[in-house]
């Protein structure tokens, strides 16, 4: 069985991105969510232009 990730990455148009953290119901900062916290930022900026 494939486990959930702690994070969602939806497109809301080119520039905004909403992350949602999927951890109900305190949203833990587990290793799992902080590492894929390292790849949703700097893959946004790159994609905004910042």
């Amino acid at each position: 069985m494939t486990q959930p990730h702690t994070i969602v990455e939806e497109r809301l148009t080119p520039r905004i991105r909403k992350i949602t953290f999927c951890g109900p119901p305190v949203n833990p900062l587990v290793p799992e969510t902080i590492a894929r916290l390292h790849e949703v930022i700097p893959e946004a900026a790159l994609r905004s232009g910042s």
